[in-house]
């Protein structure tokens, strides 16, 4: 493999392109490892608040139409913060933290929110952890930004 095949990545527009590359960009690129990392952690984490979020939810509120209906306000209530967070938060905390920094507070806030969740296992406790999950994610997280 020559070089310039070796990091297609590096290589300005156009290129070649191909999926069979990334594989081996990265399995040579600790940054991206790091990256895919995070990635799979996060999708796993998610998926685990999600479901004891819902657990939770199903379990306090047994009528359908309740359960609907706090839901729906929930998930409504998390789009406007989210919303609110990207508007005025955002570019200022990026500003000061940067983005490294800036990124962490969706990591931090969940295992504080698990840890929390651990130790005083509730509703309200679910719906903080799956709030700051979803609000951060839509927000700080976003790849919009």
């Amino acid at each position: 493999m020559d070089k310039q095949t070796r990091y297609w990545y590096l290589l300005p527009f156009p290129h070649q392109f191909s999926l069979a590359h990334l594989p081996g960009a990265v399995r040579q690129s600790r940054s991206l490892r790091f990256i895919v990392g995070m990635i799979v952690l996060m999708v796993i984490v998610t998926a685990i608040v999600d479901f004891q979020f819902k657990s939770i939810s199903v379990e306090t509120y047994q009528d359908k139409v309740d359960l609907t209906s706090f839901l729906g306000k929930f998930y409504g209530r998390i789009g406007l913060i989210a919303l609110l967070i990207q508007i005025f938060l955002s570019s200022r905390l990026i500003r000061v933290l940067g983005v490294g920094g800036a990124i962490l507070f969706l990591p931090v806030s969940l295992m504080l929110g698990s840890i929390a969740l651990f130790i005083f296992p509730g509703l309200w406790t679910a719906v903080a952890l799956r709030g700051t999950d979803q609000s951060f994610r839509y927000s700080l997280n976003s790849y919009r930004l």
